[in-house]
């Protein structure tokens, strides 16, 4: 991936601007022609091409902009995109997603922006938003972390998709059982970070379906007796729900507490974390 710094910056200002940013587009092309051929010689390799993140030019922010430099990235694209294609091979596309959510959003805020620095780095909402885009290019979309279905009344599993459940007991009200995942959700990060941040990372939740598409751990509990429940894990309190919202099932992906809760993914031999479904 390339193209932010090689089309330039001032020479959009010139009175030959279009002139300039063609013989740019050209050097590109010709460094890529370098690229592409020993691409292709190396056949054990599997190649994705990446294009590019988008120059915003067009969010109301005071920072300085430089006109059309955004037309020029996307023929750098252009001909990234064309080549994966032609030789077959992967291309994930950041620039035309990442256009269309910051057109849909300046329709609301003239003053929005993914790069809201300096239209050129993604902030940690437009990382976000990248880290959907490649992982739905991968076609991992609607692959869940994990989900567990649990039948009260018997204490059986009725499911156990990426993940092993043991050790099921019932008391009254009460059932608790072990459960050993294979993954864990992605956590996402309300802190603003990083050098010249303006934004958090669960800012980028709003922008895109992350957590609808990738960051899915189910649990479902079937047969309890009506009423509130309380969850615990290793005997920590997490949440309250109800029967009827267990039955559907809750994504504990999303589930937050004022002491963290440490879950870890144990190795051979040693015990998984507990949990506990008390009713209150």
């Amino acid at each position: 991936t390339f193209g932010m710094n090689d089309v330039g910056y001032s020479n959009f200002y010139k009175d030959n601007a279009q002139e300039l940013a063609e013989l740019q587009i050209k050097k590109s092309f010709d460094s890529y022609q370098v690229i592409e051929k020993r691409m292709q010689d190396a056949k054990e390799v599997t190649k994705v091409m990446i294009g590019g993140s988008p120059y915003d030019e067009t969010s109301k922010i005071e920072n300085q902009v430089f006109p059309t430099k955004n037309a020029a990235l996307l023929k750098v694209n252009d001909f990234q995109r064309e080549s994966a294609k032609a030789n077959n091979w992967g291309f994930v596309d950041f620039a035309i997603p990442m256009m269309e959510i910051s057109q849909r959003e300046q329709a609301k805020d003239s003053l929005f922006s993914l790069s809201i620095g300096d239209r050129i780095h993604p902030d940690n909402d437009g990382h976000q938003v990248m880290a959907y885009l490649f992982l739905k290019a991968q076609g991992l979309a609607g692959k869940k972390v994990a989900e567990v279905s649990v039948n009260a009344s018997n204490e059986k599993v009725i499911s156990a998709d990426n993940c092993r459940i043991s050790a099921i007991k019932k008391n009254g009200s009460n059932i608790e059982f072990n459960y050993l995942a294979n993954a864990l959700p992605f956590p996402v990060d309300t802190v603003v970070r990083g050098w010249g941040s303006n934004k958090s990372q669960n800012e980028g939740l709003k922008l895109v379906p992350f957590t609808q598409e990738f960051n899915q751990e189910i649990l479902k509990v079937s047969n309890l007796e009506s009423g509130l429940y309380q969850l615990r894990i290793d005997g920590q309190s997490i949440a309250e729900f109800s029967s009827a919202a267990l039955q559907i099932g809750i994504n504990m992906a999303e589930l937050t507490t004022a002491s963290p809760v440490k879950i870890s993914l144990p190795t051979i031999g040693s015990s998984a974390p507990g949990l506990n479904l008390s009713p209150l």
